[in-house]
């Protein structure tokens, strides 16, 4: 510069005075476990499905939820797009800077669904037309080979339809409708709609499956969830948005509506939100997945070590952040929880 005449000596002089301090920017980290599932699918990149704002309206709803939970409580966040099948928003992890678990990426991990899995056990049996959504079942006591399943209220209820029984997550009803349509069919109805089930499953679990007794990933579970949204079309999550969309058909438009009136926050609204909860066995684990109209959406919440807590209730610690996850990934007002 001084050559060129744009400063003086003076000046240079000065400049050479001056210490050099060199400050490190903070680098902003959307989104680091969708970014990594992304490049592991497409080493080369490119332009994701990921939605930036969504993504960062989520990252902000996530401390807000966890604000009343035990302090070391995690958690995971999908959000898709039930037409195209494309992940919007990903979050594994409360705190991706934990050295530890932030690594973890809660949406992939496979954990126990709890409930989860009833809508398409239900789904099974409405297919193959051994139960209907008004057919009654007994919500009673039963042995089965010694194992006497509860409802989460330790209470029995009587005689209630399959819709309501759905509604309510009664056991003993489901279990009921696994029988009545066959572990085998209803395996195959999960797995149809998107849900990747460990080997052996059926030898594995058997009829525990639908009380939660497998291990899925909550993408894979949200995945499903759209199947039933898109009237019974299942599609892959997409991370990119030129990735070929093919869709099969894993259930009826029929069953699906009959699911999703069960589900719904209001039976008569169709266009409303409906989701489902989940909490497996001592309280490990809690879920709930839904959606509202065009976007799917799936909350995980827990440990990533496994130690259970009383607070890891699907309808009270999960719950509440699907329905704000729903909302905000819609121009609409959130929705009081039921």
């Amino acid at each position: 510069m001084l050559e060129a005449g744009a400063i003086t000596v003076a000046e240079r002089d000065e400049a050479a005075r001056t210490p050099v301090r060199l400050a490190q920017r903070a680098r902003e980290r959307h989104a680091p476990h969708f970014a990594r599932l992304a490049l592991a699918r497409r080493p080369s990149g490119g332009m994701t499905t990921l939605d930036l704002d969504l993504q960062s309206r989520v990252e902000a709803l996530a401390p807000v939820a966890l604000a009343d939970l035990p302090a070391d409580t995690d958690l995971a966040v999908v959000v898709l797009d039930v037409a195209t099948g494309e992940v919007l928003a990903l979050l594994g992890s409360r705190d991706v800077g934990d050295p530890v678990d932030g690594q973890v990426n809660g949406a992939t991990a496979r954990r126990s669904p709890g409930s989860a899995l009833k809508p398409f056990v239900y789904a099974a049996a409405f297919e193959s037309r051994r139960l209907r959504p008004d057919s009654v079942l007994a919500d009673e006591p039963v042995d089965l080979a010694g194992w006497r399943p509860e409802n989460i209220d330790r209470r029995y209820h009587g005689p209630v339809t399959a819709a309501e029984a759905l509604r309510r997550s009664l056991n003993v009803p489901a279990l009921v409708a696994a029988q009545r349509a066959g572990l085998a069919r209803c395996l195959g109805v999960i797995e149809a709609c998107g849900v990747d089930l460990p080997s052996a499953v059926a030898s594995r679990s058997g009829l525990a499956l639908v009380t939660g007794a497998t291990e899925v990933s909550l993408l894979d579970l949200t995945a499903a969830y759209a199947t039933l949204a898109r009237d019974g079309l299942a599609l892959a999550p997409r991370l990119y948005p030129d990735e070929p969309l093919l869709p099969h058909r894993a259930l009826r438009a029929q069953t699906c509506r009959a699911i999703r009136a069960a589900l719904a926050l209001e039976p008569d609204a169709p266009d409303g939100p409906w989701w489902k909860t989940g909490t497996s066995s001592g309280h490990r684990d809690a879920l709930a997945v839904g959606a509202w109209g065009d976007v799917a959406a799936g909350v995980w919440v827990g440990r990533f070590g496994g130690a259970g807590h009383a607070a890891y209730l699907g309808r009270d610690a999960a719950q509440p952040l699907l329905l704000d996850v729903l909302a905000a990934a819609r121009p609409a007002t959130p929705v009081a929880a039921r």
